[in-house]
């Protein structure tokens, strides 16, 4: 019977990804100007957030100081903050949106 020989590993120089060092949150910071139905159109319109839950992180900020609105491959958190800080300059509020290292 003729020996069968093993495909070699298809895996072989493939380097796989961690995601954990390449994710990041995005927190949203309170502040006394920038307003709920701002932070609600910015969240359900940058973030894709329904209305329930735009509205519970606006008042889980305003109740706590911040509030998570979640966690992102870095490029996009960053530029979902980026959207979200343009958005509050053009219509003159001082939003604060941050990430962190997940």
């Amino acid at each position: 019977m003729p020996e069968i020989q093993k495909a070699p590993s298809i895996r072989r120089g493939i380097k796989r990804r961690s995601f954990t060092s390449d994710r990041l949150k995005v927190i949203l910071i309170n502040d006394d100007v920038t307003t709920f139905d701002f932070v609600i159109r910015m969240l359900i319109e940058i973030f894709f957030c329904d209305e329930s839950t735009a509205m519970a992180l606006a008042v889980e900020t305003d109740t706590n100081g911040q509030a998570e609105v979640g966690t992102y491959p870095a490029d996009i958190a960053k530029s979902k903050v980026s959207a979200a800080i343009a958005m509050a300059r053009s219509e003159n509020f001082p939003l604060q949106i941050i990430t962190q290292n997940a």
